[in-house]
């Protein structure tokens, strides 16, 4: 098995954050969105790219939008659930298996953090 090797989340400016989206890089948008979920005061801001990032083609980018919004709402305690609750319906019949799995495991978190049942359709009519 593969050591795991820490490195700690920095954070990163909004025009670092612009040009790591606009490059289109996976694994920079991921260590982005983790940051930008932990530091950017901002959440809806970040949860606005989650969002955005559901719908990419690339699986990682779709399974970090899931885990960014779980963070945000552990981190700050909220979300847009109108907004998101659909994302993460989609996200969790993803066509992809271990995003569909990652999803699943995000509404726990979420629905944990903000105690709500996102499965529960009535509390979003």
């Amino acid at each position: 098995m593969a050591e795991l090797i820490y490195e700690e989340c920095r954070e990163y400016s909004r025009d670092e954050a612009e040009r790591i989206f606009l490059s289109g890089n996976p694994t920079e948008i991921t260590d982005l969105m983790i940051s930008l979920s932990y530091y950017d005061e901002d959440w809806r801001w970040v949860q606005d790219h989650c969002i955005r990032l559901s719908e990419d083609p690339d699986p990682q980018l779709r399974y970090i939008a899931a885990v960014a919004l779980s963070h945000l709402a552990r981190i700050h305690g909220q979300l847009e659930l109108n907004k998101v609750r659909p994302v993460l319906m989609r996200l969790e019949s993803d066509q992809d298996e271990n995003v569909r799995w990652s999803t699943q495991d995000m509404i726990e978190d979420i629905e944990h953090f903000l105690e709500i049942d996102l499965h529960d359709a009535s509390k979003f009519n």
